[in-house]
């Protein structure tokens, strides 16, 4: 689990996310979808090497159910891991702007408390919170984790 939020955020989330306009917005797209634009990608490409920056701005803006846009707002935390049977895996950077550091390890120990598995936290040190997209060595680091923890599982 990366790019995750799951009980707290930070005061960007709630300040951007949870905003009543936002929300009013989100909620009034036509027939359930948003179409969203290459500006609304701001904290995700803030830092990255120009032609990652160009690559997502090509290819993720689109149109996209608002359902999970809208779901936080209802409360945190929006889904249940405490049922998960099967080992986990949890990855935030030390610079990620959504979650709060704390509500990485939340959700590593509420992680299957009730189903039997547990989750294992890696932290990636300068990473925002998509580290998989990061610049060097963020994004190798988190091939690397994600890698490892296929291997020993």
């Amino acid at each position: 689990m990366a790019s995750t939020l799951y009980r707290t955020g930070t005061s960007l989330f709630y300040s951007v996310f949870l905003d009543p306009a936002f929300l009013a917005f989100i909620d009034g797209q036509p027939n359930g979808y948003f179409q969203d634009t290459s500006s609304l990608y701001f904290n995700i490409t803030v830092g990255l090497p120009d032609a990652v920056k160009a690559a997502i701005l090509a290819t993720q803006p689109g149109r996209y159910a608002v359902g999970p846009l809208l779901a936080p707002a209802h409360g945190l935390p929006w889904f249940d891991p405490t049922r998960a049977r099967v080992p986990g895996l949890v990855i935030q950077g030390t610079e990620d702007d959504v979650a709060t550091q704390a509500d990485a390890e939340d959700l590593r120990a509420s992680y299957g408390s009730a189903g039997g598995a547990k989750a294992e936290l890696v932290r990636i040190t300068g990473a925002g919170q998509i580290p998989r997209i990061d610049a060097p060595p963020s994004n190798q680091t988190f091939q690397r984790a994600v890698l490892d923890f296929l291997a020993s599982h």
